[in-house]
């Protein structure tokens, strides 16, 4: 059985988010979370230069699109916006990695739904609306603490 390349790049994807996650909630403590985006973003940056150089990808550049560059900055502005975020509630009072990260999830219907009004090709049957409205529920439980506890 073959697996789906854009299956083992998308699961490769979710381990490092993961990873990412736990390790913003440790690197958060005791200093700035914007600051500590910062850091992220630079580091990132660096890195993505360096794969694209190591894997040959400049003359890409030369393809771009005026429309391309614009999304690409919403990209980056929208990305590094959730990161601010995320960064902020980890260092709050009450923001275990656990809430946190399950809300954060709530992307994935965002996404979906604003894919389905906008994208032409982007079409769900009842099972995929059945697994969004699953992942929405599943977020609030694992986010959810009782008043008294």
């Amino acid at each position: 059985m073959q697996i789906a390349p854009w299956l083992v790049f998308a699961l490769l994807g979710a381990v490092m988010a993961a990873l990412a996650g736990i390790f913003a909630k440790i690197g958060t403590q005791g200093i700035d979370s914007t600051f500590a985006t910062a850091v992220r973003a630079v580091v990132g940056t660096l890195y993505v230069l360096l794969v694209t150089t190591i894997l040959g990808k400049w003359p890409q550049a030369r393809s771009l699109s005026a429309k391309s560059v614009i999304y690409m900055m919403l990209t980056g502005i929208a990305g590094v916006s959730s990161w601010l975020f995320e960064y902020h509630a980890l260092t709050l009072p009450g923001g275990l990695i656990s809430k946190v990260a399950a809300l954060d999830k709530l992307s994935v219907p965002l996404t979906v739904v604003i894919a389905v009004l906008f994208l032409r090709n982007e079409k769900l049957l009842p099972l995929n609306w059945l697994g969004v409205a699953l992942i929405v529920a599943g977020a609030y439980l694992v986010a959810y603490r009782p008043f008294h506890a």
